[in-house]
């Protein structure tokens, strides 16, 4: 086959045999009416970025050459900042948790206006999940997720039995009691009234 992809008959004895243009290695498509004019992504790719274009940046309108890549659309890297933070690269959005007002780049998928108001939509989907595996199961729903702790507050999560995951503190259910009286309600014995052995010189 030519380089215009043109049947040779001492290639193949059919029209599905081409030769890739990229490294002249001839190869069979599946059928005659395909499009594939290279033998490999690899050669495609290749090909490609050798390939001169012109293109107008979007931000100061200037022509400049670059290869075939759709990646490109700058002409530099100044303008593609600069795109980025202008004001007519911002737009106006509403936090769909607190309802308030910020601005974003337009090509930015920002949707909540702080980290704090994010990690409550994943809270609120994460309560809306377990309700209804609960519903499903005909369990009863879990309480609501509460926010996390201020930094430095200890956070407790209770148990269905009403006692904290973390410690051996109770609550839920009445006062909170010490651990010590937690302890001996358990039968456990601290260190301090564990009798010592008196070794003799």
């Amino acid at each position: 086959m030519s380089p215009d992809h043109t049947p040779d008959p001492s290639e193949a004895d059919n029209d599905m045999a081409r030769r890739c243009p990229g490294c002249q290695t001839v190869f069979t498509v599946e059928a005659s009416s395909s499009r594939q004019v290279f033998c490999s992504r690899t050669c495609r790719e290749a090909h490609r970025t050798h390939t001169p274009v012109q293109r107008t940046c979007p931000y100061c309108q200037s022509e400049f050459t670059t290869d075939a890549s759709p990646r490109r659309i700058f002409c530099s890297k100044t303008c593609r900042d600069l795109s980025r933070t202008s004001e007519a690269a911002l737009e106006d959005r509403t936090c769909p948790v607190c309802d308030s007002t910020f601005r974003a780049a337009k090509t930015v998928r920002q949707v909540y206006c702080s980290p704090t108001c994010r990690r409550d939509a994943e809270r609120q989907r994460d309560h809306a999940r377990d309700a209804d595996r609960a519903r499903r199961l005909g369990e009863n729903p879990p309480p609501q997720r509460t926010a996390c702790a201020p930094s430095g507050a200890s956070a407790h999560v209770g148990s269905p039995e009403g006692r904290s995951l973390f410690g051996l503190g109770v609550r839920g259910r009445g006062p909170r009691r010490s651990t010590a009286a937690v302890m001996a309600e358990r039968g456990v014995r601290s260190a301090a009234s564990t009798p010592r052995l008196k070794v003799s010189a």
